[in-house]
């Protein structure tokens, strides 16, 4: 272990690290010399050091050689030579500072400041760093439940707008109010961490949320969402992401980036190789379903890994494609969807 982290790259002002092992060491990153080939995209560093507010995505971390260390991975940690104020500074870029902020609490020098957090590679930075994130979520059952208590666990400081004016299931909470989003608004707010920051609303209607979320997510319990719904999306030019229940299993994705990545009419044109399909489909929109504890858990699970990494990298595996796990499979399948030419959506 010892001898791999010996391959930690490094950035601004920092010195090859000598070490003795038998794996090989790659070189050495260094902002002020142009990596060649394929390693020229990570050597370059956070581009976007004029954000507003700047969000880091690992811990700094405390080396015993009096350096610091952002990161854990071989390939990606980057070793800083800096100052400890510095790094305390940098530990405080969260996504809700601005640099000017963070160098007034921690009383260091702007300039260094920034000149340090343009040194780190662009892949440890989120990739929206100057617009807050927030998350729209449809639908408050079953599934909504679970992908929200497993989301707000993950990012507790994230906004969460809840959509559901439907009566709660019955048996699904302990809380009684008239919708399902105003009973998940409270079961969140009583399972939540204390001083963590928790913000999650309700509105009675998608279209009635506050802002411009940065993505909304579709997690109803019916076997398939009203392509209505999708539609209006598409056009707002709003991402989503679906999470749909089967009556053996779950399926989660595709996340559709309008006008990017192939939506869910691409799908269905797909799928209309299949006579039937279309009648199937009325059908599905309308068939309430509510899969197994370990079926929720997995679509809630895999839904916030990559919503997170969507959130944080701006892509994820979930882009124009579908995880799908049944009892019949026994595991998770891959289903590809590329863009069909007889839509209007734009995507690729």
């Amino acid at each position: 272990m010892l001898g791999c982290m010996n391959q930690i790259s490094q950035v601004t002002q920092v010195s090859p690290i000598s070490h003795t092992s038998s794996i090989t060491q790659p070189a050495p990153v260094d902002v002020h010399r142009p990596l060649q080939g394929r390693t020229r995209e990570r050597a370059s560093g956070h581009e976007a050091g004029s954000e507003k507010t700047p969000r880091l995505l690992t811990e700094v971390w405390r080396r015993g050689d009096g350096d610091h260390q952002v990161g854990l991975d071989v390939e990606g940690g980057v070793r800083l030579r800096v100052a400890d104020d510095i790094a305390a500074a940098l530990r405080l870029l969260d996504g809700r500072h601005t640099l000017e902020e963070v160098a007034a609490l921690e009383a260091v020098d702007p300039v260094a400041l920034r000149e340090t957090v343009t040194s780190i590679p662009k892949h440890l930075w989120a990739a929206d760093g100057d617009a807050a994130p927030a998350v729209r979520l449809i639908g408050a059952g079953h599934l909504g439940r679970t992908f929200a208590e497993q989301w707000t666990a993950a990012r507790p400081t994230v906004p969460l707008v809840l959509i559901d004016p439907m009566p709660p299931p019955p048996g699904l909470y302990e809380q009684r109010y008239p919708s399902a989003a105003a009973c998940l608004q409270a079961a969140l707010a009583e399972g939540c961490v204390p001083d963590h920051g928790l913000d999650v609303s309700t509105r009675q209607h998608w279209w009635d949320a506050p802002g411009r979320p940065t993505i909304t997510v579709i997690a109803q319990d019916a076997a398939e969402c009203d392509r209505a719904l999708t539609g209006s999306l598409v056009r707002d030019d709003q991402p989503h992401l679906l999470i749909r229940p089967l009556p053996t299993g779950a399926v989660v994705g595709p996340l559709v980036e309008p006008g990017t990545t192939s939506c869910l009419r691409c799908a269905d044109l797909i799928r209309a190789g299949d006579a039937g399909w279309g009648s199937v489909l009325a059908q599905a929109v309308r068939r309430r379903v509510v899969p197994s504890h370990h079926h929720l858990a997995w679509a809630a699970s895999v839904a916030v890994f990559h919503l997170g990494r969507w959130m944080d990298h701006g892509a994820c595996a979930l882009q124009g494609a579908t995880w799908e796990s049944t009892e019949i499979s026994g595991e998770h399948v891959t289903r590809l969807w590329p863009h069909h030419p007889d839509c209007g959506c734009g995507g690729l």
